[in-house]
């Protein structure tokens, strides 16, 4: 007989897995078609979402630790084995979608950095632009260090 309320536990952290992996995937989207307007709202979702999944996992975790369930991955997998076999596709199907979220993130966060990197570049370039000597030469010629030649001529 299924232990009911590990069963609902372990079915509800994986729903909310695999909404943060669908949100991390969205994010990931739009990182890379460079819709930045939109993370605003995603990163507000995908928050929401990874604080309901701590929920569902300290959950699942209370229940495990009044089960004598060592909160050790390899473990949960020998008890659930032994006792409720008919969760353990659950159970790896969880750990499993751990995985690809934490590469996502890796991914998202490497992809955010990249960018980062872009607009560093890109705003040191303007700055440096701002600071260029982009007026008038003593004899009132149009003058642009950066370019050295003369503006006011064709």
């Amino acid at each position: 007989m299924t232990d009911t309320a590990l069963h609902t536990a372990l079915k509800d952290e994986l729903a909310g897995l695999e909404l943060v992996i669908s949100l991390l995937h969205e994010e990931q989207e739009t990182l890379t078609r460079a819709r930045i307007d939109q993370l605003a709202i995603i990163s507000e979702n995908k928050s929401r979402a990874i604080a309901n999944l701590e929920h569902f996992s300290v959950e699942r975790r209370a229940l495990m630790m009044a089960r004598n369930i060592p909160d050790d991955g390899s473990a949960i997998s020998e008890w659930l084995t032994q006792h409720e076999p008919a969760l353990l596709e659950t159970w790896e199907t969880l750990i499993d979608l751990a995985r690809q979220a934490a590469q996502y993130n890796r991914s998202n966060g490497q992809l955010i950095a990249s960018r980062e990197e872009a607009n560093r570049a890109l705003m040191n370039l303007l700055l440096s632009e701002r600071d260029t000597d982009n007026g008038y030469t003593a004899d009132g010629r149009l003058s642009h260090a950066a370019a050295r030649r003369r503006l006011d001529r064709a």
